[in-house]
């Protein structure tokens, strides 16, 4: 998402109908057999060939007898490989509602655990259309900024907006690029294919948006010590008037949340 900082009202409504449209998903969720508990992902992004690589491994409980984990997956993403926590090979079919249902090899009695590794990837034809939401670009992989929202389900969840959890992950990106979300653990480190960002959000939340771009070193915004903009070198004449934007949307955020 760019910010405009000729038009801080337009930023204000998207903030407001972003909340919004939870509501419905609240309202319409159903109640899941499964509780995540964890997860631990290894994602790696290709701007230049719109691509996004990744595993999941997704720690779970089971609130009730199951025999078949059901999670949220966009539909634009293609799932490899489901296996346990002993490397067997289990199969997982898509469902309607873009689901994705993994069939367990014994049934679950409820409160039993479960540990699955998840490999999947996203069709690079498909990706260039970009993934809508209704009416919003909730997940986009290009040059020189690419974002995957919380509410774009990239990857395997349950219960969006009402299953908090904590998380681990790590993108690996090209060389030049910069990874932004919640809970960074410092400095990436060289890795193969570019660096390495690493996160670990340990709160009970929903830390499910990663930003990754080109930009530069990002801005402090006075009066707002949590608060730095980041900016590509189109925009970064304009520094002050985005963090002055930035910190307008986040009043109007916080009153709307009250």
């Amino acid at each position: 998402m760019t910010l405009s900082p000729r038009k801080p009202t337009r930023v204000m409504l998207l903030l407001t109908a972003m909340l919004v449209l939870t509501v419905p998903h609240l309202l319409a969720a159903e109640r899941s057999n499964i509780n995540i508990t964890g997860y631990v992902i290894d994602a790696q992004l290709d701007p230049a060939e719109h691509t996004l690589k990744a595993t999941a491994r997704v720690t779970f409980t089971a609130t009730d007898t199951v025999s078949a984990a059901i999670f949220e997956l966009h539909n634009a993403l293609k799932v490899d490989s489901v296996t346990d926590e002993q490397h067997h090979q289990l199969s997982g079919e898509r469902g309607p509602n873009a689901t994705i249902s993994v069939a367990l090899p014994a049934p679950m009695s409820k409160g039993g655990d479960c540990d699955l590794h998840v490999g999947l990837w996203r069709n690079a034809q498909r990706q260039r259309r970009r993934v809508r939401y209704e009416g919003l670009k909730v997940a986009s992989i290009g040059d020189p900024i690419s974002y995957l929202l919380y509410a774009g389900r990239w990857f395997p969840m349950v219960g969006y907006m009402t299953d908090r959890l904590p998380r681990k992950s790590m993108f690996t990106v090209p060389a030049g690029y910069r990874v932004v979300g919640s809970g960074s653990t410092g400095s990436p480190r060289s890795a193969a294919g570019g660096q390495q960002y690493s996160f670990n959000w340990a709160k009970p939340s929903f830390p499910g948006t990663i930003i990754a771009g080109k930009f530069n070193e990002p801005i402090a915004v006075a009066g707002s010590p949590n608060v730095r903009v980041y900016l590509t070198d189109a925009h970064k004449q304009s520094g002050t008037e985005y963090a002055q934007t930035a910190v307008e949307g986040i009043r109007l955020l916080r009153r709307v949340l009250r």
